[in-house]
């Protein structure tokens, strides 16, 4: 079975895995598929490495993780529903990748409880309301340093009512409708970084949520 090809699959107390600044390059199946860490892992961090992809099977029996680290890879393409079963993630880190488009209700559509989102540093043109349409519970959303353009869609931010950070810094950013945008946010946004790209680095400082 899959479960036996874990290499962590005795390790039933296991709550933080801490794999970053390695090489991997792949997750195979069944390396994080076994009941020990589908029960007891809260913390993965995957960062610098050398994932290119984010598949459905990868992490779809951590059904406990509360914080996911994938930052500083070389991420292109994530799966629809690669984040279905991660139910219970409360934090996304993908900042620092070569993602290009998140516009699918798919991609983040489980995460109804997620508080934080980092797809800063990515390439990412377009910004949609399917992107951020389940993610209810979101407080922070940092998307510095990519190649948005354009900020008009009336809803973007409907579904995200709780937003308290924003983080638009260092895009490309040439038409901003402020009041059609942010409208949903009036009752809850604290923070917004709309600072173009050439000045100082944007401060990532965020009040802390659990």
């Amino acid at each position: 079975s899959d479960s036996n090809r874990s290499p962590f699959r005795y390790l039933c107390q296991l709550y933080n895995l801490d794999l970053s600044h390695n090489r991997i390059e792949r997750v195979d199946e069944g390396v994080l598929e076994c009941p020990c860490l589908a029960n007891s892992l809260h913390y993965l961090d995957m960062a610098h490495n050398r994932l290119q992809f984010v598949k459905r099977h990868h992490f779809a029996a951590l059904r406990t993780l509360v914080s996911l680290r994938l930052s500083s890879n070389q991420i292109s393409s994530i799966e629809a529903n690669a984040f279905a079963n991660t139910t219970s993630l409360l934090r996304l880190d993908l900042a620092d990748n070569c993602l290009f488009r998140v516009d699918s209700a798919a991609l983040f559509g489980s995460l109804t409880g997620l508080n934080v989102l980092d797809l800063s540093s990515n390439s990412i043109v377009t910004l949609t309301a399917a992107t951020l349409k389940s993610l209810s519970s979101l407080y922070e959303l940092y998307l510095a340093n990519n190649r948005l353009v354009t900020l008009t869609d009336p809803e973007l931010f409907a579904h995200a009512p709780r937003l308290t950070l924003l983080d638009l810094a260092s895009n490309r950013l040439k038409r901003i409708d402020l009041l059609a945008c942010f409208r949903h946010l009036a009752a809850s946004l604290v923070y917004l970084n709309l600072k173009p790209a050439g000045t100082d680095r944007p401060c990532r400082a965020a009040r802390a949520r659990p």
